[in-house]
């Protein structure tokens, strides 16, 4: 009768020592499948909202409508410009749009060939998304206003 005992408690120990990898391996499993749906999940509704640009010289405010419109605010050394146009999601994926209209100060490589539009690209971390207008030096990078930070 020892025997059995014996073997059931080795059984028990070598499950225990599996449990805890396994655990670990399906939690960052579930995270990642998370992580990789909720970064590649946005589209029309996701993006409208105001976005906000600060650099050495003033403030660059972008308000992005669910109307496909946009408008643009800067405020630089006691002088404000404005902008506005529409926009739209381009390219073969959803995180890239296109602004079509008049943008201030977008960087050379970021804008089209009339300087009518200008194109960016989104980065969704969990719902904070970030629009970069590409630049060969400093790409000008809108963060989005969250109520909360």
């Amino acid at each position: 009768m020892k025997r059995p005992n014996h073997i059931r408690v080795r059984t028990a120990r070598w499950l225990r020592a599996q449990l805890r990898p396994s655990i670990i391996f399906l939690s960052v499993f579930a995270l990642f499948c998370v992580w990789y749906y909720e970064g590649n999940n946005f589209g029309d509704g996701d993006i409208p909202a105001t976005y906000i640009a600060v650099g050495s010289n003033g403030s660059n405010v972008l308000t992005i409508n669910s109307d496909h419109t946009y408008e643009q605010n800067v405020m630089a050394r006691e002088e404000r410009k404005h902008a506005s146009g529409i926009w739209r999601l381009g390219g073969n994926v959803d995180a890239h749009i296109v602004f079509e209209g008049s943008f201030i100060d977008a960087p050379s490589a970021a804008t089209g060939q009339d300087d009518h539009y200008a194109f960016g690209m989104f980065d969704n971390f969990f719902g904070y998304l970030t629009l970069t207008l590409q630049s060969d030096t400093t790409p000008l990078e809108f963060h989005k206003k969250h109520p909360f930070f």
